[in-house]
This record gives structure tokens, C-alpha cells and sequence, in this order.
């Protein structure tokens, strides 16, 4: 009962600016459907524990620091080559087509200009169940030291997203023709970006010496 009043007045210690009531009244006769309520009522439970995550970390509190829910992002492009299996080698002299959404043929005005783009995709055919938040041996391979696998380019992350550093071969309308990116037929693009060698290019980088012997 507190928390039904707590969320539907402006009272209370995690009140912002006078409003309107996060929810209306619930009630047959005042109120809207109980799916309409209940649908607002969950909005403002989850309104109230961020407010109350805010109040924990401005004292120092900590709060809940990864926000968990999901993330939806519409694909911008599909890859289109000739490969329809993933592989761990050979992609050098694959040619890809990335086929972006018609309505974004004007947002890539001027990146012919550039030698490289940044491609990053969703490995869609990885399947759940072979995720993992823990350790793997990279490429599958036994004589290798096993690693966390955000410590390595396996597409076994939790979440399934390739980057790729690609030459441009050509733009024609709403298509971009690269090679050498390590995606099969069909996999989803979520963003490119153009690479810049004065950001992007890291001399000094070093790697562990099982990268350079794998």
C-alpha cells in the first residue's frame, strides 16, 4: 500500500519537479484498464529505483553501476558475399557488399573519401548456448594458454559483436564494396565509422606473446 501511494502522489524523499501522478488512481470507475495501470505502474517501479540508484551513488553508496536491461539496435546494413558458413581463416580476399537501408544512402555522402572503414556486425549465427562470460581456449586451440574471453576476438562473448577494420574498394548508391571482413551472407550491420590512422592507429600497442605465435 505505501509503495501504491508512494507512486502515485509527488511525495516522498526521490520526488522530482511537481508533475502529474507517475500513475492514475486505480479504480473501476476513475481508472483505466488494470493492464493500462499495471503497464504504468511498472514504469514508475522501475522510475523509483533508478531515482533510488542516483540517491545511493551521490552518497557514495554505490547503486547498481550496469544498467541490465536489454539493448535493441535496428540493423543499418546486410553483408552480402559468398560465404555462408563461418570459418577461422581465409577471409583476406573475401569481397563483401554492405546493402544499407535506403534511407540512409545520404548519411554515407563523403565516405568514398576514406581508404578504410570500421564495420561493426552481430554475429547472428552464434548460437546462446556457446557464449560464455568465462574462459576459453582462442581459436579452439589446446596448445594455447586460456583466456577470459573479453580478453580475446572470439565471437563466444556475451554479447555477439564483431569489429572490423576493412579496405573500401568502392561505393555505388546505398552499396560498399569492401574485403577481408570476417562475416558471412546475411549477417547484420550495426554502424561503420571511418578509420582515421591519427586516432585509430595505435604504434606502440603491445599483445601477449601467445598472439603473436597463434
Amino acid at each position: 500500500m505505501f509503495l501504491t501511494r508512494f507512486l502515485t502522489s509527488n511525495e516522498g524523499p526521490l520526488r522530482g519537479p511537481p508533475k502529474a501522478s507517475l500513475c492514475p488512481p486505480r479504480g473501476p470507475a476513475s481508472g483505466p484498464p488494470l493492464a493500462t495501470w499495471d503497464a504504468c505502474y511498472n514504469r514508475a517501479v522501475r522510475w523509483a529505483s533508478g531515482r533510488f540508484d542516483s540517491l545511493l551513488r551521490r552518497f557514495g553508496l554505490g547503486g547498481r553501476a550496469v544498467p541490465l536491461e536489454p539493448i535493441s539496435l535496428p540493423a543499418i546494413a546486410v553483408v552480402r558475399n559468398r560465404v555462408r558458413d563461418p570459418m577461422l581463416d581465409g577471409w583476406e580476399r573475401v569481397r563483401s557488399d554492405l546493402i544499407f537501408r535506403d534511407d540512409l544512402q545520404d548519411a554515407l555522402d563523403g565516405i568514398e573519401g576514406y581508404s578504410h572503414v570500421i564495420v561493426i556486425f552481430y554475429c547472428h549465427r552464434m548460437p546462446e548456448e556457446e557464449r560464455t562470460t568465462g574462459r576459453i581456449r582462442p581459436r579452439g586451440d589446446p596448445s594455447l594458454p586460456e583466456q577470459g574471453v573479453l580478453a580475446t576476438r572470439s565471437q563466444r562473448r556475451p554479447n555477439a559483436i564483431g569489429v572490423a577494420v576493412v579496405p573500401l574498394l568502392r561505393r555505388r548508391h546505398n552499396i560498399l564494396r569492401v574485403e577481408g571482413l570476417d562475416a558471412i551472407d546475411g549477417t547484420p550491420v550495426l554502424d561503420i565509422k571511418p578509420y582515421l590512422p591519427p586516432y585509430d592507429s595505435v604504434p606502440d600497442a603491445k599483445m601477449p606473446a601467445w598472439v603473436a605465435g597463434a
